[in-house]
């Protein structure tokens, strides 16, 4: 601290002033120096405002590609699993205890049949909607029609009914004459209609075939005798006809028996 000037001083004056002058100065040191710690404290803050305002949006930008991120994971997934729960295998079990493997897929919100799986001495075909399958099961004799809703429905003819009213079953021929042919080889006219060839209504005839068509509709049975023949062998369906070689003669036949072309 200085010291107060004597005023018996010859310099007592001179010694005031330059204590006066002093005092100002430290004043003025003092306020600057205030006055630079509240700048650099309010330049401070407003720093750390804006690296807390700039890491808050870097943050909520990193949010949000997380959670973009996460929903596009999450809609993968789910078709994923969507596409898992359209495609489907199930088990048709025959008669003969025999059973088929029938694979159901998706294609454009649509069920369809993509294959059929068979064990031996059965055979598969895929109707021309890829909505139903025929199932000829040559060991019983018996045919069956499964869809894209998994049913599975026996289409066979069991018993037949002649002119003269007398009442055949299909297991009791088949069991008294083992060879004789009910039911041999099938395929689809178009999805209402099935094709088959069998020696009825003969029981006693040689190995004639005739020509049968079943309407899935109402499951009726009718015979075409016209069309008849030692061999019968189904083509290809196209254009709701069925193509069929009979002792080697190729024909096409409609749902309601006629022949369309030779």
């Amino acid at each position: 601290m200085s010291r107060k000037p004597s005023m018996f001083s010859k310099n007592y004056r001179k010694e005031l002033k330059q204590r006066k002058i002093r005092r100002i100065v430290l004043a003025v040191g003092v306020i600057l120096v205030i006055g630079g710690t509240v700048i650099s404290f309010d330049k401070g803050k407003s720093i750390v405002k804006n690296f807390v305002a700039k890491n808050s949006k870097g943050n909520i930008i990193d949010k949000a590609e997380k959670e973009e991120i996460d929903q596009s994971t999450a809609i993968e997934n789910d078709v994923h699993e969507n596409e898992e729960n359209l495609n489907v295998t199930f088990e048709a079990k025959l008669t003969s205890g025999k059973t088929i493997l029938v694979e159901i897929k998706d294609d454009n919100n649509k069920k369809i049949i993509s294959n059929i799986q068979c064990p031996e001495a059965v055979e598969g075909i895929i109707s021309p909607s890829l909505e139903k399958g025929l199932i000829i099961d040559g060991s019983t004799q018996d045919i069956y029609i499964v869809d894209s809703s998994q049913q599975v429905k026996n289409i066979t003819n069991q018993q037949y009914t002649s002119t003269t009213n007398d009442v055949y079953t299909k297991e009791s021929v088949l069991q008294y004459t083992p060879d004789y042919k009910w039911v041999e080889g099938a395929a689809f006219i178009d999805d209402s209609h099935v094709a088959y060839s069998s020696q009825l209504p003969w029981i006693n005839e040689g190995g004639t075939r005739y020509l049968w068509i079943v309407n899935l509709d109402d499951n009726t049975h009718n015979g075409y005798y016209n069309i008849k023949g030692n061999s019968f062998t189904f083509g290809e369906t196209k254009n709701e006809r069925v193509s069929i070689d009979v002792d080697g003669r190729i024909i096409e036949v409609n749902s309601q028996g006629k022949i369309v072309s030779n």
